[in-house]
């Protein structure tokens, strides 16, 4: 039997069939029968120059192809129109499957095997344009060229790290654009761009918002005397069909033939990428209410193709996007609107202090507040899809993004969404310019370790605002779960950027959550100094500078369904060499000394390990009863410029020659300094030096710099309960590792996790 080819269940299987081939039947394992359309295809390869810009190049004449996404394990059959005919099998892989509208709460998304999908990531609209030279001083051509697919990688990469799983496209950018000037022929070749896109995607875990178009007139614009040669350029369209030019927005909306031409090249992204789960969903246009139409007309056009489009892919969602909500006008814009059609609703909001509404011209949280409330439909999620600051009325990026080096805009436009009721966080739209210029990913870490191993639709939300004049504070309170937002109105960016003053700390905030529990405190920046304490559901935040995230688990054991407390994850490392201890600049080491050192070790472990009431008692219940642990060689503290910092223990057991790593934790002003990593690789050599061949630790799903550390320097997950396996995936799914050793409790393999 010859070797049958091998497809994820919920990845994507294709087949370039036989000339002359229009269609294909698949047989699915349940035995249903399903009919695949053919597209053609023009292979093609994207090749790079010298100087970085990319082209593509046909490697081959047009091709009948289909695609298809099995959503079952088994043997799938088929055969084509053209003779074409052969099986796969289709194995499980983990795979989750479609983003969806939860079934259990409407406000939300989950995979199509329930698990939580928590909007995190930005615009990826469109690739930097480069200006071409005619090699000579200042001399331009007028055209553009384009890093091309490596520069979305480069982006994905970095969205990947921080924790990200969304980005938005626009298929019309000039880079990935199919159109030709005649509106019944599409550039086949330029597919091939858009190819290697989804498979970027599925490579590092982004779910694809896909924005069919984006252009506003053809012809001259009746803002011809305003707009920049710039804007004319992204806006303005050209189209003819049988030899007639479209002249106008009302014409191209209102006239059936231009209606078909749409709804056809729609169709051929459809036959490419319909049902392929990489797409979190088809949007019809960008801001389409700012076309130079008549709104009667876009809304009779919007209904129209809601009643045709979403049929051709209804696996995947479907959305439309409408203008900024800047003004009362702009609401009413949003109110008439039928987002009842599609399957989520979505706005637009900017700082931005030329708008109408008061609310945009000075607080990211503010606006992002009011807009969730015009925009929230019964029933439905709500994304906060574009966001950011402008120069006033949209005139440009903002002015202060260029000084804005901690990302104060980023957190104040991007963060409040999450915790106001929105399915995510809001998606900021200067990409490049802002957020990679100024090495802003790295801000959505905080948000995915916030909502990792959260299921909105297992905790039923309420949004509970508690903010003052000094300070926003809002939270998600669940079942199980508080999820909370806690910022200095004194760290704005009119306060930090305009007027250039350090932000002076918050001394005290109390906090009634009545919800008692293991807190974990999440800090957004490195230098924060606040502290927050839990004591019988009241938040106490001391010295608040910046902003904080915390997590409150109402029961600390966290509960499996049954009443039976969960074990902690465990890891062990096997014996081998430890990497060089990195040289952090004023980083030094002691061990325990005295008694105010237990002091000091109170304080840090009331960070996140030690309920907020622990005392000294603690201190002897967990280190000196033990035996094993002499203090003053195996507990130890990092300080930073002379200041405590963090403590982590080594526990030497000489009969079986095992160490463990016990009681880590930190000042939370510490975290994100690279103290994780040094203070795991000293304590590695303290236990090895001393004969420890085998190293052992616990750790809980949510800390997941801590695993990531911890699988850096050799640690491997540990079989030791039922759920194990499945938890660990998860975590290494979040994490992005893959080819994971796990462990039976004996330390024989048990299996590879991810390969």
């Amino acid at each position: 039997m010859s070797h049958m080819e091998t497809v994820f269940k919920y990845g994507r299987w294709s087949l370039s069939c036989a000339s002359g081939a229009t269609k294909v039947r698949i047989h699915t394992p349940s035995g249903a029968e399903i009919e695949r359309e053919c597209f053609l295809r023009i292979p093609g390869i994207l090749v790079t120059d010298d100087h970085g810009y990319e082209s593509a190049t046909a490697t081959g004449d047009p091709r009948p192809c289909v695609r298809y996404t099995p959503t079952e394990s088994g043997i799938y059959t088929y055969e084509s129109d053209a003779g074409d005919q052969g099986a796969f099998l289709s194995e499980e892989a983990g795979l989750h499957g479609y983003v969806r509208v939860s079934e259990k709460d409407p406000r939300y998304f989950s995979f199509s095997d329930g698990t939580p999908f928590p909007v995190i990531g930005m615009n990826l609209a469109s690739l930097t344009a480069y200006p071409r030279t005619v090699r000579h001083e200042f001399g331009l051509t007028g055209g553009r060229s384009y890093l091309g697919i490596r520069e979305y990688e480069r982006w994905f990469q970095k969205l990947h790290a921080a924790g990200g799983n969304h980005a938005r496209i626009w298929l019309g950018q000039e880079y990935l654009c199919v159109d030709t000037e005649d509106a019944g022929k599409l550039d086949l070749l330029q597919f091939e761009k858009v190819d290697a896109l989804i498979a970027l995607a599925r490579k590092y875990g982004i779910y694809l918002k896909l924005s069919f178009d984006h252009f506003r007139f053809f012809g001259k614009s009746i803002y011809d005397d305003v707009y920049d040669a710039n804007t004319k350029r992204l806006f303005q369209k050209r189209f003819s069909l049988r030899g007639k030019s479209c002249t106008s927005m009302t014409e191209w909306l209102s006239e059936k033939a231009w209606q078909e031409a749409w709804i056809a090249k729609v169709r051929q992204y459809i036959l490419r990428y319909g049902g392929d789960p990489v797409v979190f969903a088809f949007e019809f246009w960008n801001e389409m209410n700012a076309v130079e139409a008549d709104y009667n007309l876009v809304l009779q056009w919007n209904r129209r193709m809601a009643s045709i489009l979403p049929r051709m892919a209804p696996e995947n969602m479907w959305c439309q996007s409408i203008g900024s909500m800047d003004s009362r006008e702009n609401q009413e814009i949003y109110d008439r609107f039928p987002f009842s059609c599609f399957s989520f609703t979505q706005f637009h909001r900017y700082l931005d202090q030329g708008a109408a509404a008061p609310e945009c011209r000075n607080s990211g949280f503010a606006f992002t507040k009011s807009g969730i409330a015009v925009a929230s439909r019964p029933e439905m999620p709500v994304i906060l899809a574009e966001t950011g600051a402008v120069n006033d009325c949209h005139s440009g990026p903002f002015r202060y993004y260029m000084s804005d080096d901690r990302g104060v805009l980023f957190v104040d436009t991007v963060y409040p969404a999450a915790f106001l009721g929105a399915a995510g966080c809001g998606q900021i739209w200067h990409w490049g310019l802002y957020v990679e210029n100024k090495r802003l990913f790295p801000l959505l870490s905080p948000l995915a370790e916030a909502f990792h191993g959260v299921d909105p639709a297992e905790e039923s939300f309420c949004v509970l605002d508690l903010s003052s004049d000094t300070y926003y504070a809002a939270c998600l309170v669940g079942e199980h779960t508080v999820l909370g937002f806690l910022r200095n109105c004194r760290d704005g960016w009119r306060e930090t950027l305009l007027e250039a003053r350090t932000p002076s700390p918050l001394p005290d905030i109390t906090l009634s959550l009545n919800t008692p529990g293991l807190l974990q405190t999440i800090p957004i920046w490195a230098d924060e100094t606040g502290t927050l304490y839990l004591h019988d559901g009241v938040l106490e935040c001391r010295n608040l500078t910046h902003g904080l995230l915390f997590r409150v688990n109402r029961d600390p054991s966290t509960e499996k369904q049954g009443g039976t407390p969960m074990k902690q994850l465990k890891m062990i490392r096997k014996p081998q060499p430890v990497h060089e201890t990195p040289v952090l600049a004023g980083c030094t080491f002691k061990t325990w000394g005295n008694e105010d050192d237990t002091e000091i070790w109170v304080a840090m472990c009331k960070e996140g390990i030690l309920a907020p009431d622990a005392d000294c008692g603690e201190w002897e219940r967990l280190i000196l009863a033990d035996t094993r642990i002499r203090p003053e060689r195996d507990v130890f503290f990092i300080e930073l410029n002379g200041k405590p910092a963090a403590t982590i223990t080594g526990v030497i057991d000489e009969e079986s020659h095992t160490g463990t790593v016990h009681m880590v934790d930190s000042f939370p002003w510490a975290r994100g300094r690279g103290l994780g990593s040094y203070m795991l690789d000293l304590v590695l050599r303290h236990l090895i030096s001393h004969g420890m061949e085998w190293i052992q630790l616990t750790t809980d799903d949510w800390r997941i710099p801590a695993i990531r550390s911890y699988l850096r320097c050799g640690f491997v997950p540990v079989n030791v309960d039922t759920d194990m396996e499945e938890r660990w995936t998860k975590v290494l799914e979040t994490i992005g590792a893959r080819n994971v050793e796990m462990r039976n409790p004996d330390r024989s393999l048990y299996k590879m996790l991810r390969p």
